[in-house]
């Protein structure tokens, strides 16, 4: 199955992206690259700033982890450079650098009251350092190798840390307490841990071993549950989706998976671009998961109530000829103002933009309807001309000449973010990618919806469908 919008891509980086982390409000996502570089992304615009300041005093500074404060205010940064650096958001600007590991900072991680911030460290250490400034309170020995991985429990009373391949243990540091517990049962040849993630309740952890392989422990008794098989390569990245009913993980195998923790079993895989996955990360509102590739790029998954979906199955799908019949939705019962509120409404749910105003509309010979919805109150009259321009390529026959000097002519000229949503019994997927290569950097999003798949989306909210057909 297909979700109403297809996977996205950011792309800015020059090398491989180690680490994502959504802020906590869902509007940016941090990245972190081999690049030297900390991007700060727009997820609405796809637009991005860029973090310059690991390296300037070492060779190596690759940035390896990101992690936003709770209240989304501050970024901190991990790098080869041995360094942490505190970012302001607003300002842009450097807030401060900890130094204080002697190697590589591997993994950044903010205490769930933004009080404290740990780090674990090529060095062997995980170390806890007061914020917001930046002062070494604690640093934590045990571990007999790198330190690849931290991770706050819920409650911010137990701190994880995961060794690599000569230690291959978790340790669970409760910091009140002044104890830790240590959890063994990753392979004994290749068992590092990469990733650590707490369950939203707190009971449950999960690990993601070089061993391919994830366990889930019982936080309390540090017991296995159960363990997730089914990559073929090395597990870099784990992340619990909000309501802790899925976990997704990436790997060096080139897929995200996707798992059902009530029946402990793979549900989906993703292969987005042919290229290692190092990190994943669920947005906080589940909209969507986030994959930092080998490749430099970033992808973004859409999901559907958790429930993610296949692109490969959805193109077979919609170029699949679909007869009127096997459309249940009286569609011809909605005139152009239904139909474009009822876009509107999906709009609202699959994307969740701030606001968004409706500008213009047109009905294709193909019985198709495209809509323009923009980002911005300002009247354009570009959006008119827009329309009229997808209208000529949905009743033309090429896309050449004129007609994609027009297209393209106005997509560069857009001042403001926004949507064309193109709508059919089949929509033609030549058209869509030759349509969807000639975006501009700026926010305007061209997608596809076929009447089956809005289908299938008012399936799932009832009372979106209710609005517009009796039944």
């Amino acid at each position: 199955m297909q979700d109403l919008v297809s996977a996205r891509f950011l792309k800015g980086h020059t090398d491989k992206v180690l680490s994502v982390a959504f802020s906590p409000d869902g509007r940016w996502l941090a990245s972190a690259s081999d690049d030297k570089t900390v991007r700060i992304w727009n997820l609405f615009t796809k637009e991005s700033f860029i973090l310059n300041g690991h390296g300037k005093s070492s060779w190596f500074a690759g940035v390896n982890s990101v992690a936003f404060s709770p209240d989304g205010k501050i970024l901190a940064s991990g790098s080869d450079d041995k360094t942490i650096k505190l970012w302001d958001i607003n300002s842009k600007q450097e807030i401060v650098t900890l130094a204080g590991h002697e190697s590589k900072v591997y993994c950044v991680a903010f205490s769930p009251d933004g009080k404290f911030l740990a780090s674990a460290s090529k060095d062997e250490t995980v170390k806890l350092w007061k914020m917001p400034s930046g002062q070494e309170i604690s640093s934590f020995n045990g571990h007999k190798d790198d330190v690849l991985c931290v991770a706050f429990s819920p409650k911010g009373n137990i701190l994880a840390s995961g060794g690599s391949g000569n230690d291959k243990t978790i340790k669970l540091w409760y910091l009140s307490e002044k104890k830790v517990h240590t959890l063994t049962g990753h392979s004994d040849w290749f068992g590092g841990i990469y990733s650590l993630a707490f369950h939203p309740n707190g009971k449950i952890l999960a690990s993601a071993s070089k061993d391919k392989t994830i366990k889930l422990w019982k936080v309390e008794t540090g017991q296995k549950i159960t363990t997730l098989t089914g990559h073929t390569d090395d597990i870099l990245s784990v992340a619990f989706s909000p309501n802790g009913q899925m976990l997704v993980s990436g790997s060096k195998d080139k897929t995200v998976k996707l798992w059902y923790l009530t029946e402990g079993k793979k549900i989906y895989t993703f292969k987005g671009i042919n290229s290692e996955v190092y990190s994943v990360a669920f947005h906080p509102k589940g909209q969507m998961i986030a994959a930092g590739y080998e490749k430099k790029d970033i992808a973004l998954f859409p999901c559907r109530n958790f429930q993610p979906v296949s692109q490969t199955e959805t193109q077979k799908e919609t170029t699949t000829k679909t007869s009127k019949s096997s459309i249940s939705c009286p569609w011809n019962q909605l005139n152009d103002e239904e139909f474009e509120e009822l876009c509107y409404d999906i709009l609202k749910i699959k994307h969740n933009p701030i606001e968004i105003y409706k500008m213009g509309k047109s009905r294709a010979r193909d019985g198709g309807r495209d809509i323009i919805f923009h980002t911005s109150s300002d009247s354009d009259p570009k959006a008119v001309k827009w329309i009229v321009q997808c209208k000529l390529l949905r009743n033309g026959n090429s896309l050449t000449g004129k007609k994609v000097e027009n297209i393209r002519d106005m997509l560069e000229d857009h001042e403001a973010g926004g949507f064309c949503i193109m709508t059919s019994g089949v929509i033609d997927s030549t058209l869509h990618d030759k349509l969807d290569n000639l975006k501009h950097k700026k926010g305007f999003q061209i997608e596809r919806w076929s009447y089956l798949e809005i289908e299938r989306f008012l399936a799932e909210h009832a009372e979106i469908k209710s609005r517009y057909f009796k039944d």
